[in-house]
């Protein structure tokens, strides 16, 4: 006779293997069929394709400058995708996928421990379906993973107290440490805002297990030093850089140039969480109908979630620097907080809940299919017509403007000409003066015996011209606003 535990515990693996099939089909599908987008997906496949190159795994480099801005757990990953699926678009997509993945069964896992498998059935296909975290499952940036390692560490937090099991808060520490080695100290700011708010509303502080607590804090601070001591003591110039200048100066004041107005998070939530941001109003008159402060302990769990949505948003709008994906944590506790309004007020909930989520997958992929034609910023069309000409010997120049794209398809570092942006503070602190170059010493290279391939726009080249009318040079390709021209055309196609 099958007890009533064996059941539990087979529709839990039933469910599990059913939703990662889904999941990984629909953010799968597709995933190598777009180029990567310029500057954020080429700068996140070049810098580990640069540590396997160089076998240096310690310090991120781009276009071999020292990278600081973020620490390296990212990029390790992808370092293990490129050299087990091979360098191509498919692999350097594969982590985040992965990540967004592991963010949907980890909600499942949460509101079914929380709640019951009908909520935890809707609030999975709700965020495997909302419009910003699909599509951030599909695109490279730090985002998706440092997100979905706070979501779980969270998740683990909560169940520590809500659940009394401490073990849990020694594991909650571990996506703490993968957070912080993503993207810095946010990785332990959100966890420890968001459990310290909850904690004190509901004032049961006593129930933490300060031993476990202690011990898990031990452990991502063994996890975590590491990394920042040995890059400090190959780099001295990094603590200050990569903690004052990435991590508090950038939020704190408007260095990144990423000012948005004040509002901007809350438009994002509402258009991040699309479809399903047409039952927020009465998910949240549901939810919080019979709500009042007296009796809160009644809805520990979704004060919670709400004090997560709220902290994130809150937080973030205090910024000043603002993009898109910085949201993308919010998105799990507002797609439990309407799952369990799905679940439980609508009779017949799954059919349309199963039908929203496949058309909103499906236009959702086509969507992103299709954004490629309207990516202006990627030279790669450029880079390959002209990519037959350049031999290993002759020198390729990226005049007063950077691309990613250039380093990363060239397979090899290229010359920059004053137009350093964000790899200024690299250049400056290494011995970089071969290919980091001024205008003077681009001159004596243009003007020499040497091969030289710039890579220039066509409003750039009108100035070139008359500054360098002695050796114009020739056009070898063009493509949109951009063109390639050689010093020395002796190569046969050159025009």
């Amino acid at each position: 006779m099958i007890s009533k535990k064996s059941m539990r515990c087979s529709t839990w693996f039933k469910d599990i293997l059913l939703l990662t099939l889904m999941t990984s089909f629909f953010f799968g599908i597709f995933l190598g069929s777009r180029n990567l987008s310029a500057p954020d997906e080429l700068r996140y496949a070049e810098i580990p394709r640069e540590m396997i190159v160089d076998n240096d795994y310690l310090i991120p480099k781009i276009n071999g400058v020292k990278y600081f801005e973020k620490p390296p757990l990212f990029y390790w990953m992808q370092v293990a995708a490129i050299k087990t699926f091979g360098l191509n678009e498919w692999a350097l997509r594969f982590t985040t996928a992965l990540m967004g993945l592991i963010g949907v069964l980890a909600t499942y896992l949460f509101s079914r421990y929380i709640y019951s498998r009908k909520t935890a059935w809707a609030s999975a296909l709700i965020l495997a379906s909302m419009a910003l975290y699909f599509s951030m499952a599909h695109v490279i940036t730090l985002d998706m993973t440092v997100s979905v390692f706070i979501t779980i560490s969270l998740y683990l937090f909560f169940c520590a107290i809500k659940k009394d099991r401490p073990i849990f808060l020694v594991l909650g520490f571990i996506p703490v440490a993968a957070a912080i080695m993503t993207k810095g100290l946010i990785g332990l700011i959100f966890p420890g805002m968001i459990m310290g708010l909850w904690l004190s509303v509901f004032k049961r502080w006593k129930k933490i297990a300060w031993l476990y607590f202690f011990s898990g804090l031990l452990i991502c601070l063994l996890l975590v030093a590491p990394w920042h001591i040995l890059v400090q003591l190959r780099a001295p110039e990094f603590f200050h850089f990569y903690f004052m200048e990435q991590q508090f100066l950038r939020y704190a004041t408007p260095i990144a140039n990423r000012s948005q107005p004040w509002y901007f998070y809350g438009i994002v939530i509402l258009l991040g969480s699309f479809p399903w941001v047409f039952s927020l109003p009465k998910t949240l008159k549901y939810t919080f109908s019979t709500f009042r402060w007296k009796n809160r302990w009644q809805h520990e769990n979704e004060v919670f979630l709400m004090i997560w949505i709220l902290s994130v948003v809150l937080f973030f709008s205090a910024s000043h620097s603002k993009l898109i994906p910085y949201i993308l944590s919010a998105l799990p506790p507002l797609a439990i907080l309407i799952g369990g309004y799905w679940a439980t007020h609508k009779k017949r909930w799954i059919k349309p809940c199963v039908n929203v989520y496949l058309l909103t997958n499906v236009v959702l992929i086509i969507a992103l299919l299709n954004i490629q034609y309207f990516d202006n910023h990627t030279i790669k069309s450029l880079i390959f017509k002209a990519k037959p000409f350049i031999t290993t010997n002759d020198d390729v120049v990226a005049y007063h403007g950077y691309h990613q794209d250039l380093p990363y398809y060239l397979a090899r570092i290229i010359t920059v000409n004053e137009a350093f942006d964000e790899l200024s503070f690299g250049a400056k602190n290494g011995n970089t003066q071969a290919w980091m170059i001024d205008e003077e010493k681009f001159k004596r290279r243009w003007f020499s015996a040497k091969t030289v391939y710039v890579f220039i726009s066509k409003k750039k080249y009108r100035a070139f011209q008359e500054q360098y009318h002695e050796l114009t040079g020739s056009i070898v390709a063009e493509e949109g606003n951009n063109l390639v021209v050689v010093n020395h055309p002796t190569n046969e196609g050159h025009t």
